[in-house]
């Protein structure tokens, strides 16, 4: 199941929504919900980052602040959940 995360780490790098609907198939019906769960929040992280990569690279300088603006709120989101998602994928109740 652990290769699961560098599958969904380069799938976000185009689309999120292959990797959703595919790893839904593998929860389904299962307690083992966690990790496919854990995959697709982290195939959205990279798909993000990547498309915020993509507008500061190819904007305006005005636009690019409010890109770097984004991924900072968008780091910080990430940062105050990993903890939480940790806990989530260890097995911890929800």
């Amino acid at each position: 199941m652990k290769v699961l995360f560098p599958v969904a780490a380069v799938s976000g790098l185009a689309d999120v929504d292959a990797v959703t609907v595919a790893f839904t198939q593998l929860g389904a019906g299962s307690l083992y919900w966690r990790v496919p769960a854990a995959a697709i929040a982290l195939a959205v992280v990279v798909n993000t980052v990547v498309k915020l990569g993509i507008g500061y690279l190819r904007g305006s300088p005005a636009f690019r602040k409010r890109i770097a603006g984004a991924l900072a709120a968008t780091a910080a989101g990430c940062r105050r959940r990993r903890d939480r998602l940790r806990q989530v994928v260890r097995g911890a109740p929800v």
